[in-house]
């Protein structure tokens, strides 16, 4: 079983009670649980959960920020809404700009040290229009 098949397996059995779990509950679950749980790295989680909800036909999904859920009763044809897919790519987004930025710092040249200044600019970014987005009034709140 490689390393994503492991962590998918075990944060399967985690979000097996349709609760939201963020990424800080399945680190402490795959600690507890998980026998390479030591050798994962932010990016193998990050990567294994990404597959998880784009493989999984709407079975399980990302709500943002890190926090991912069992979805109960999900048809085969579950389709997210504009603001969820947006929030999912962003948040996807971010998580694979950092991963490409995670970096040994002393080989860099000054041109990839520009780039990666750009690349943490990107991110605050993203993040903060992640928050935006969040805070806008849902399709269910009145706005006056």
């Amino acid at each position: 079983m490689s390393n994503a098949e492991e962590i998918r397996f075990y944060v399967k059995q985690l979000l097996e009670d349709g609760q939201p779990h963020d990424k800080d509950e399945m680190r402490a679950y795959l600690a507890a649980n998980a026998p390479r749980a030591a050798s994962y790295t932010s990016g193998m989680l990050a990567g294994a959960l990404y597959s998880l909800v784009q493989n999984s036909g709407g079975r399980y999904k990302s709500l943002g920020g890190g926090v991912y859920q069992k979805m109960s009763g999900v048809s085969r044809s579950y389709r997210p809404g504009l603001e969820e897919e947006v929030l999912e790519v962003l948040q996807n987004t971010c998580t694979s700009l950092e991963n490409a930025c995670t970096i040994n710092i002393l080989n860099l040249s000054q041109q990839e040290m520009a780039v990666a200044d750009k690349v943490r600019g990107i991110i605050q970014y993203l993040h903060s229009a992640i928050a935006e987005l969040r805070a806008l009034p849902g399709p269910n709140s009145s706005q006056g």
